[in-house]
């Protein structure tokens, strides 16, 4: 049978259990990182997002755990991981708009935060689906902000 590794939590219960000392729990070394700065989410995927600072560069950041889910058109603060050229999402500001849709067990998904205004695109081939059109205008009055009907070629 082969030997498991122990996560970290587990190996500070075995050194608790067998020792007598105190053992302090280890904190997070923060002295590689930058100093904190806003960004914008662009995507998420998992539990990393792409992040886009003031000059219009894209990072990929890791997210804190107490933070949540993140999705795209959140305004964050993040600092740099000055050796990786990554990042680490720290903050979440609060959000303006929020779209959703419903997903399981009733729950609600988000899709974006902070929109300004929806454009609903419908090509002409193979068809418009008037319903689809109905969805986004009835969410884009539920967010009371404007909508743009597109009809593409």
């Amino acid at each position: 049978m082969a030997k498991r590794k122990l996560t970290q939590q587990q190996k500070r219960r075995v050194l608790k259990k067998n020792s007598t000392q105190t053992i302090t729990p280890t904190t997070t070394d923060n002295s590689s990182l930058g100093e904190e700065q806003p960004g914008l989410v662009i995507t998420s995927f998992g539990k990393r997002v792409l992040i886009e600072n003031s000059k219009g560069e894209q990072y990929t950041c890791a997210i804190r755990q107490h933070l949540g889910k993140l999705v795209a058109g959140d305004q964050v603060v993040w600092q740099t991981d000055i050796e990786a050229n990554k990042g680490v999402v720290v903050k979440v500001q609060p959000r303006t708009h929020e779209l959703s849709r419903p997903g399981f067990r009733g729950q609600t998904r988000m899709i974006a935060a902070n929109i300004d205004f929806i454009g609903i695109v419908m090509p002409v081939v193979p068809g418009i689906h008037p319903d689809m059109i109905d969805r986004y205008l009835v969410a884009a009055q539920q967010l009371d902000i404007p909508a743009i009907i597109i009809i593409n070629k």
